[in-house]
């Protein structure tokens, strides 16, 4: 078996680098045919080390950082699967060592690098369905609305180089942008269906989670070949942060504020100005936009 580690070094507030050596001291007594280690030096030497490496046929690319580092990862991946036609011989490992590890937490992965590097080399390949907009592709949650504006807040604010957790620098990334939001109207046309009204946000989903821990569609899977979508209708401010912490737990879906969808694929048009797309915690593109999933479309180490 061939396996390369892509390590993001800045990733983690630096935590990444500082773990290497411990990372190649758990791996060094496996049994594994081949283990490669290459440091990025951008977001796009992501993609195209992830390119190059499925090119070559690496059995395993892995992303050693955040859900940034394995967006760029899989995207390297998933393209090179989809040009070469590969027939999915290389599967997208994950060693989970960012901030938010929402796209780990949504495929039961473990921050325990220990753990982390025994699935890696012991755990099974299951097929995943990544989402695609026609530009970008991203395999967790993306959304537009005040959610956009408070992942763009999160990652420019001085707080982000801290030591609080990422929920927490999500959580008042929300409060500042919420102070300037104003509800947004749009019109989102899905299997069977047309949603046209303002709206706070709407997360158009593959997984389950953003902002370091928030299930904004808990029951969202990755592997059943549907979007997941929430939408978050036009609600007073007071409102909003009284009802935020069931988005923390999951258990905001009853809400009837809450408008949920399951579709295989969604057009989001902003009637008013345009809106920003964040997924997997980047930004993609901004709207109109057209989200198709693609089903099992990438192999993935799970445990």
């Amino acid at each position: 078996m061939r396996v390369l580690l892509i390590v993001n070094p800045s990733s983690g507030r630096g935590k990444t680098k500082k773990l290497l050596p411990q990372l190649k001291e758990l791996l060094a007594n496996h049994s594994v045919h081949s283990l490669e280690y290459v440091e990025s030096r951008s977001q796009d030497d992501l993609v195209e080390l992830a390119a190059s490496a499925t090119k070559d046929g690496y059995d395993v690319v892995t992303a050693v950082g955040g859900d940034g580092t394995i967006h760029y990862v899989l995207t390297g991946i998933v393209k090179t699967l989809i040009q070469e036609k590969n027939n999915k011989k290389t599967a997208l490992g994950i060693i989970p060592l960012g901030r938010g590890n929402d796209i780990a937490r949504t495929l039961k992965i473990p921050t325990d690098p220990k753990t982390a590097c025994e699935i890696l080399l012991a755990g099974k390949r299951q097929l995943t369905d990544v989402a695609y907009t026609g530009k970008n592709f991203y395999i967790g949650v993306a959304g537009v609305g005040f959610d956009s504006e408070a992942t763009k807040l999160a990652n420019e604010t001085k707080l982000k180089g801290g030591w609080l957790p990422a929920v927490f620098v999500y959580g008042y990334s929300v409060l500042r942008a919420l102070i300037r939001y104003k509800a947004k109207k749009v019109k989102i046309t899905y299997d069977g269906g047309i949603y046209e009204g303002k709206i706070m946000l709407a997360a158009i989903s593959n997984g389950q989670a953003y902002g370091g821990g928030m299930f904004i569609t808990p029951i969202a899977e990755v592997n059943d070949g549907l979007l997941d979508i929430c939408i978050l209708k036009e609600m007073s401010k007071i409102k909003l942060i009284i009802n935020f912490p069931k988005v923390l737990r999951g258990t905001h879906l009853g809400h009837p504020y809450i408008e949920y969808i399951r579709t295989k694929k969604a057009e989001v048009e902003s009637i008013e100005n345009t809106l920003e797309l964040y997924g997997d915690g980047e930004y993609l593109e901004e709207t109109p936009l057209k989200i198709e999933i693609l089903k099992h479309c990438l192999p993935v180490i799970i445990p």
